[in-house]
């Protein structure tokens, strides 16, 4: 019997060792492909989103934080870019580059963990769906944090799930420094802390007696890490943990409470926010799920109906789907009470989300294989590659067209308005007013954010804030109505440029200074 017994033994891990190679090829292909179409994206971006400024002048700032522009951004994604600027030089291109290398990367835990929780079919079709996403495509070119975002929330999905099913303690030691990370790309990256230790304590919660002594070394592990590393950043970068938390709570309650007085001592503001969190949560609740629907793309929402309903080729419905949904619905809850919010806040679910897209896809290639003429020619086998072919085809020519559009190519007048400014402003330092920050940042100006106000307030604060220049587009009137009627010659001098389709998005005006007014350092 020993020798039957050596035999099915070796054949088992023969075929460990194949399936691992397979595994392999299939993810190393996946991976090559989502790289090459980033790069390509990151090759033809032509602009940077609002907040991917504030992103690059945190990195330009360190190791001196926080910026005077955006005191309460999450310093990840500007560490991170900062060190790749030692490598590419440029920063735009180095957070594009930090987000390119994040984004291709989180075809891995993605592969595996769904693979783990359905199949490899499922697995290696939830990844190619991830790549030719547009909506996740563009995200993994921008300096932005949505694709480190991605990588950081899936790769502690994947470990959290191997550790806890297989008892690996020691996976939740990078588990732990995971969370940290994940917690300093996005403050909602503290949600996955809640979720993981949940589930370390709820998972198997009959046999809790037995196992409890792993499960307190592990959420020892995991938590003192987070702890410890979490201090030694929120101290270096925030001057203090209170600083940072209370940026975040008066975030939270300016947000719920509007114009009220939020600093009013005691419970009561958040007695306030208490109170109303169930109401707006049932009101925003649809429009939360139609801007989720919007971002998981049509193309691949079609599918989710068969991925979740009627299931035939896997007909039961899986623990490890009620793990991905643990992922999602906290931070959906979480967004459902701050709408209106934009939809790339939304694009975090999409990438495990998109397991039950290809899953949907593989029940209708079953199906079509069972209607399918199997007589003749044309095998089951057969008919089933045409028609799933013919759907891959279609998802092409939905998803490619949109996806592979060059990146804020809507932005792309604010980056020739800095770097004219920036060659022919005939100042070595100045600072540009306008309602967004790109043209300050191409120029490598001080930046003024103009806000909602007359005529006269805008003009007041831009002077206060020593603005030598002032970015009027299209939409400044829903800011500023009476703008044009106000306009004044002797506050205003129009810049003539030879950009002509500069002047079909905006005006730049040069500031002027009356000889009394010293606000503007060097004015007589």
């Amino acid at each position: 019997m020993a020798i039957p017994d050596a035999q099915a033994e070796a054949g088992n891990s023969c075929c460990k060792l194949g399936a691992f190679f397979r595994n392999r090829k299939i993810v190393l292909v996946l991976f090559i492909a989502a790289f090459a179409l980033k790069l390509f994206m990151v090759l033809t971006a032509k602009g940077v989103a609002a907040d991917g400024c504030a992103y690059l002048w945190l990195a330009k700032a360190l190791p001196k934080m926080p910026s005077p522009y955006y005191p309460h951004y999450p310093p990840f994604l500007p560490i991170l870019t900062r060190l790749f600027s030692y490598i590419f030089g440029d920063v735009e291109l180095s957070g594009r580059m930090v987000s390119l290398f994040l984004g291709s990367l989180t075809v891995f835990p993605l592969f595996f963990l769904v693979k783990d929780i359905f199949d490899r079919k499922v697995a290696a079709l939830t990844v190619f769906f991830y790549i030719i996403h547009p909506y996740l495509l563009q995200a993994s070119a921008e300096v932005l944090t949505e694709a480190t975002y991605f990588f950081l929330l899936t790769s502690i999905a994947y470990l959290a799930w191997v550790g806890i099913q297989r008892k690996k303690v020691f996976l939740f030691v990078p588990i732990g420094i995971l969370l940290l990370l994940i917690s300093m790309t996005r403050w909602e990256g503290l949600l996955p802390t809640f979720v993981v230790t949940g589930w370390l304590w709820l998972y198997r919660i009959r046999t809790i007696r037995k196992e409890w002594r792993w499960k307190l070394a592990a959420s020892a592990i995991c938590l003192g890490l987070l702890v410890i590393f979490a201090s030694i950043f929120m101290v270096l970068f925030h001057q203090s943990p209170a600083r940072l938390i209370r940026i975040r709570t008066n975030r939270v309650k300016a947000n719920f409470l509007y114009g009220e007085d939020f600093y009013e001592p005691g419970l009561a503001p958040y007695l306030k926010i208490a109170q109303r969190m169930p109401r707006r949560l049932l009101l925003n609740f649809p429009d939360a799920l139609q801007g989720l629907a919007k971002s998981y793309y049509p193309a691949f929402l079609i599918f989710l109906p068969f991925g979740l309903i009627k299931r035939k080729r896997l007909p039961r419905f899986r623990l490890g789907e009620a793990y991905i949904l643990s992922f999602i619905m906290p931070r959906y809850l979480a967004f459902s009470a701050n709408i209106p919010i934009n939809d790339r806040y939304l694009y975090a679910f999409i990438p495990m989300a998109l397991s039950w897209a290809a899953v949907g896809f593989w029940e209708i290639d079953e199906r079509f294989s069972e209607w399918g003429p199997v007589q003749g020619k044309a095998s089951a086998r057969h008919w089933s590659f045409l028609t799933s072919s013919i759907i891959i085809l279609a998802i092409l020519g939905a998803c490619l067209p949109r996806g592979l559009r060059p990146i804020r190519a809507h932005r792309a007048w604010q980056k020739e308005v800095g770097r004219w400014l920036k060659e022919n402003s005939g100042l070595a330092e100045f600072t540009i007013a306008s309602q967004k920050p790109q043209e300050a940042f191409y120029a490598g100006a001080g930046f003024h954010r103009v806000t909602w106000g007359s005529y006269e307030d805008i003009m007041l604060k831009a002077r206060s804030a020593g603005a030598d220049f002032l970015i009027v587009d299209r939409k400044f009137d829903r800011i500023c109505p009476d703008f044009w009627n106000k306009l004044n010659p002797q506050d205003l001098e129009l810049v003539s440029h030879p950009l002509a389709k500069i002047d079909e998005h905006a005006k730049i005006y040069r500031l002027k200074y009356p000889a009394q007014d010293n606000s503007k350092p060097g004015s007589q």
